[in-house]
């Protein structure tokens, strides 16, 4: 696994058997960044459960969800499950978007184990022609002057 950013972690060391959300993290927008999950032992017969990814660019009060891990079931036992999201922009500079992750479990008496949930951004490495191409970036910037 990669260095991760503990301050970029949505949720850590949860057992739980109803729909429950994580504490929302405060990240800028705007970028894309892989969500990745790593599940502990999952317990009950035919156990499902979805894991949404939320955000909100309103301080909390409306969450959207921007990712979807989907039908996480009791034979999926320690594994590695990643997604690609995009984090929207606020349409006020320097407002922070909060990421939170919701989990809905579809089966009674199920128990899910979470162990770490990372909001991991993804760093363009594209060559300066891409971004002459875009009009955007470090290539458009230098241009200009």
């Amino acid at each position: 696994m990669s260095a991760r950013d503990a301050n970029l972690k949505l949720d850590e060391d949860r057992s739980f058997s109803a729909n429950v959300d994580a504490t929302a993290i405060d990240v800028e927008g705007g970028m894309l960044a892989w969500v990745s999950m790593l599940l502990g032992t999952l317990s009950g017969a035919g156990a499902k459960m979805d894991a949404y990814v939320q955000a909100s660019m309103d301080e909390g009060s409306n969450y959207y969800m921007i990712g979807k891990f989907q039908q996480i079931l009791d034979t999926h036992d320690n594994e590695f499950l990643r997604i690609l999201v995009y984090v929207p922009r606020p349409t006020t500079a320097g407002t922070l978007v909060k990421v939170r992750m919701h989990y809905v479990e579809t089966t009674a008496s199920a128990v899910f184990a979470i162990t770490d949930v990372f909001l991991e951004p993804l760093v363009s490495l594209a060559p300066p022609a891409i971004d002459e191409v875009e009009a955007s970036g470090c290539a458009n910037k230098l241009s200009a002057i």
